[in-house]
């Protein structure tokens, strides 16, 4: 008997676990194809370029409060924390021969009031007449944590917390960022007429 108890207890705290480490994460967009009358060397020339223009990787400040307990009522002074992530590279890496360049990207996105960074890396792909986007290991974290420490990146969970948007929000900014750069790749410049 006591070894049945036991084995019923092990099970049920495996299927406990199994359930925690099975919440799934937003791992990456759908593929956005996007059709050019330009050779892949052409695309990748304008895609690098483009890149440039609108993808950011900018630093972001993160601003936290903790409070001290002094006084008859615990009313204490505030201790403000910043912390900076610094800026980096948009241009990761080129492969003209594979046709691919990957670059780092940085936006913010508001959800519920609550300002956050979300950060992807951006996988470009193009052939002859066609290329397509790709934002992929997309990370979040909330920018002003109010009384408490900053906060780090974290995966984004496919299920948002109750009445939170941040997940519609934060598609809908990286479509936004993809439809740009396509706009970008496509439209063909005329460079001689200035």
């Amino acid at each position: 008997m006591e070894i049945m108890l036991k084995s019923v207890f092990a099970l049920a705290l495996c299927l406990s676990c199994s359930f925690v480490l099975a919440e799934e994460y937003i791992q990456q967009t759908e593929d956005k194809i996007f059709e050019s009358q330009q050779t892949k060397q052409e695309i990748l020339q304008k895609a690098e370029v483009c890149m440039l223009k609108i993808i950011k990787n900018d630093s972001v400040m993160l601003v936290g409060t903790s409070t001290g307990f002094e006084g008859i009522f615990g009313v204490g002074k505030r201790n403000e924390t910043v912390t900076n992530i610094p800026s980096g590279d948009v241009i990761r890496h080129k492969d003209t021969n594979e046709g691919i360049i990957f670059a780092n990207s940085r936006i913010d996105v508001k959800a519920n009031l609550i300002s956050y960074s979300i950060q992807t890396m951006i996988d470009f792909a193009a052939k002859d007449g066609k290329f397509k986007v790709t934002h992929r290991d997309i990370v979040y974290l909330q920018k002003d944590v109010g009384y408490g420490t900053p906060d780090t990146y974290k995966k984004l969970p496919i299920k948002d917390k109750w009445g939170s948007s941040l997940n519609k929000n934060t598609l809908k900014a990286l479509d936004e960022v993809t439809q740009q750069l396509a706009v970008c790749v496509q439209t063909t410049s005329n460079n001689s007429n200035w």
